[in-house]
């Protein structure tokens, strides 16, 4: 969900570049418009994804470590909702570019919102990481295949971690670490789906078989 909403994001140096070539009293283009529009609605869906996505992974760990499980979904679910508060801010500058004229000091507005919604996503992320450093620790078993996405988890998470410190101390990161270590996110999808796939598993069965399959 996470490597959706970042392929979603507005570059908000798409606004700078409009900064330089504005003239006062035009209607704001309408792809930057259409662009802000798709940001919304796309971080919205992703966002309440990343509620039900938690609610799956604590229903499928809770008969391991209740309380930690519930701790690691609890995580997910803050960022989700902390991601729709930051989400509130693209939606002030869309509503900019729909009503107001495209000026300079419009301009300077709707980037501002921009700005702020990407140091809130950043103070998010911190619940992300911890979400997935927990899950990590959750996954760990005998077998290699756990223990690999356990560890790839976990470098998911310090990633993020990495990035959203970075992104809150610097206006503009010389490095991020997410394009990287976001394959443990993918490893993790991938096993959930051949876990649902088993054949003769389900309901309650099914985190059995789960539970059995990631118990040390």
């Amino acid at each position: 969900m996470t490597v959706l909403a970042i392929a979603t994001a507005f570059d908000t140096d798409a606004l700078s570049r409009l900064a330089r070539s504005w003239i006062d009293g035009e209607a704001w283009p309408a792809d930057v418009t259409s662009r802000l529009l798709i940001m919304v609605i796309g971080f919205a869906v992703i966002a309440l994804l990343d509620v039900a996505i938690a609610w799956g992974l604590y229903r499928l760990f809770k008969h391991r470590r209740r309380r930690l499980a519930l701790a690691m979904s609890g995580m997910r679910i803050i960022y989700a909702v902390l991601f729709l508060h930051a989400l509130t801010h693209v939606a002030g500058a869309l509503e900019i570019t729909r009503s107001a004229p495209f000026d300079a000091g419009t301009l300077a507005v709707a980037m501002g919102g921009l700005e702020r919604f990407e140091r809130a996503w950043d103070i998010a992320f911190f619940f992300f990481s911890t979400h997935l450093i927990l899950l990590g620790y959750l996954v760990y078993a005998r077998t290699l295949v756990h223990r690999t996405l356990s560890v790839m988890l976990v470098i998911a998470g310090l990633g993020y971690l990495a990035d959203s410190t970075i992104g809150l101390a610097m206006n503009k990161a010389p490095f991020v670490f997410a394009p990287f270590t976001f394959v443990g996110e993918m490893a993790l999808m991938i096993w959930l789906l051949a876990v649902a796939a088993r054949p003769g598993v389900a309901g309650d069965d099914r985190q059995h078989s789960a539970r059995s399959a990631v118990r040390p």
